[in-house]
């Protein structure tokens, strides 16, 4: 990526394409206003600066063939723009059916777009709610150890990706333990540990049952 096109992505929306949407704020119980670029306006930067950009899921369920999603309708994806892939979360906050799918996609494009500057400016001004640590899962013993195939240089939310990868392609059930051993310090962070237990649960009776 060229600096020209990494200077395009973080150059700043104008006023008519930023929105507000409510969010509750669990401390106060009062409902604060949030700036945000919607999904278009991401999607025509990322075209301005990329015509051939391109996103897909981290990981695809390999009985359906559909992309993996965690509990809440939760969704990792990676995105690449000028070559470079970074990834992204999104999620359709609760609702279901058809179009909680698309926003979930919605979410995560505009999530992973972020990774490259763009809007990073709004997303800077929400108030960070960082969760409270929980006890890994008992069966499972942790380690602070960054796995030797993951590269040091991944942020956060990029080893967790990778992680949830790794369950979703996992073939034995030591293999979900090891999994979980080098992430658990990233995933025991990442949503207080509840999520990635119950799908390496989930993953785990799968590969059971699969004998």
């Amino acid at each position: 990526m060229e600096q020209e096109q990494a200077n395009a992505l973080r150059k700043p929306f104008n006023k008519t394409q930023i929105d507000q949407i409510p969010k509750r704020n669990n401390k106060t119980g009062n409902t604060i206003y949030l700036d945000y670029v919607g999904h278009a306006h991401v999607t025509d930067r990322l075209l301005q600066v990329d015509p051939s950009w391109t996103w897909q899921p981290v990981a695809f369920d390999q009985t359906t063939g559909q992309p993996v999603t965690d509990e809440f309708g939760g969704l990792w994806i990676v995105l690449t723009v000028c070559g470079v892939t970074r990834y992204g979360y999104g999620w359709a906050d609760g609702d279901k059916g058809g179009n909680a799918i698309k926003e979930a996609i919605g979410d995560a494009i505009r999530n992973a777009s972020m990774r490259f500057g763009v809007a990073l400016d709004l997303w800077m001004k929400e108030p960070a709610s960082p969760p409270a640590p929980t006890k890994p899962a008992k069966d499972l013993k942790p380690t602070k150890k960054l796995p030797a195939n993951v590269p040091a240089s991944l942020d956060d939310g990029e080893r967790i990706a990778v992680a949830y990868a790794a369950i979703a392609l996992a073939t034995t059930v030591e293999s979900l333990r090891t999994i979980w051993s080098e992430h658990a310090d990233i995933l025991d962070i990442a949503d207080n540990g509840t999520t990635i237990r119950a799908y390496i649960n989930q993953r785990k009776d799968e590969i059971e049952k699969a004998g």
